[in-house]
């Protein structure tokens, strides 16, 4: 067995058993943790960046107030596989591939940079929690600050098929993770094309269910995020569809044409078309998909590819806004998404111009 051995200066340190379990607990010296690197692989939060609240207030603690340390910080809590006490005063953790920090990365990266002797901290340690039990201990030991549910999730290992999927993508699997594209809104996506098995046609075909989603859709994804089934349908074109996304959110000649003829701001965010206009553009791509009934796994059409959705969709994309012109007056960019059924009217511009198409 490989293990990662860290030895940390220790002033004071007790084990103890609780039902027939081992247990550490030990006040370290705030050098301990100088230039090293505790293992943080079962925290659902990484850490989130200098600019966190956290962050500032335990370093400001640790800079200005190192006598307090003690008093006000939280300390560490520590998944090992074992320990061993040295004779000059050191302790020494050593860890699996999957242990490490369960809660305190940021006292952990603070007391990396600005640790000092004067500064006393607490580690509590727990050693080989069963695997089975390991994701509620976490997310129970972390509750305090409120996680992101996909956070939680990742750490449970729900994402393993959207990751075997999706590896050309840059996706934040977790909150502290730096991409742009978050897991959830991945799963929004997928989410659109759930199948009805007794007609074998998309639930949200159905314009008043699909209304339902895109006004709850951050609910429903929180309801079904460890539900595999939920999502799973979408496996064989959930990589067309994030592709179709990415390219289009951010195309400058279809954002051009939001600005120039809409009123309303919302339809463009921070440079990229609105989440909700996407989700509407999106589910009308199902015009080019087929369901076999023999598995219910949507693919694309065999005269369809996703180069000829996204050609197809920048094509028609002035006529798209055109459509939209009519609503701003009385409504605001949320309800004309989710009430409009503006994907209709984007599946018959399709329509309309693949017809032309063929006739020439």
């Amino acid at each position: 067995m490989n293990l990662k051995e860290v030895r940390l200066k220790c002033k004071v340190h007790m084990e103890f058993m609780s039902n027939g379990k081992k247990y550490l607990l030990t006040v370290l010296s705030g050098d301990s943790l100088v230039d090293k690197n505790l293992p943080n692989d079962p925290n659902p939060r990484g850490f989130m960046g200098l600019k966190n609240k956290n962050y500032s207030e335990i370093k400001k603690t640790a800079r200005m107030h190192p006598e307090l340390f003690l008093m006000k910080n939280h300390g560490l809590y520590i998944l090992a596989h074992d320990y061993v006490a040295h004779n000059d005063g050191t302790l020494s953790l050593f860890f699996k591939e999957s242990d490490g920090l369960i809660n305190g990365i940021h006292t952990a990266t603070v007391l990396k940079k600005y640790g000092r002797d004067k500064i006393d901290f607490i580690a509590f340690v727990t050693f080989d929690i069963p695997t089975d039990l390991l994701a509620e201990v976490v997310i129970a030991s972390n509750s305090s600050l409120p996680q992101k549910d996909y956070s939680i999730a990742n750490k449970m290992g729900i994402f393993k098929w959207q990751k075997e999927v999706l590896t050309e993508f840059r996706i934040s699997y977790e909150e502290s993770d730096s991409a742009e594209l978050k897991i959830d809104t991945v799963l929004q996506l997928a989410g659109l094309f759930q199948i009805d098995k007794s007609t074998a046609r998309f639930i949200h075909d159905n314009p008043k269910k699909l209304r339902t989603y895109l006004r709850n859709k951050n609910t429903i994804v929180k309801k079904n995020i460890d539900d595999i089934n939920f999502f799973v349908y979408s496996r064989y074109i959930l990589r067309d569809i994030v592709f179709f996304y990415e390219e289009i959110r951010k195309d400058e000649w279809c954002i051009f044409q939001l600005k120039k003829k809409l009123k309303r701001k919302g339809w463009v965010r921070g440079g990229s078309i609105s989440n909700l206009l996407m989700l509407n553009i999106i589910y009308s791509l199902s015009i080019g998909m087929h369901i076999p009934k023999n598995t219910l796994y949507p693919c694309l059409k065999k005269t369809f590819d996703i180069q000829k959705l996204i050609l197809l969709a920048k094509s028609v994309f002035p006529e798209i806004v055109d459509s939209i012109m009519q609503y701003e007056e009385d409504n605001a960019v949320a309800e004309i998404c989710r009430t409009k059924d503006i994907h209709i009217t984007i599946q018959n511009l399709m329509l309309k111009r693949l017809n032309s198409d063929q006739e020439k």
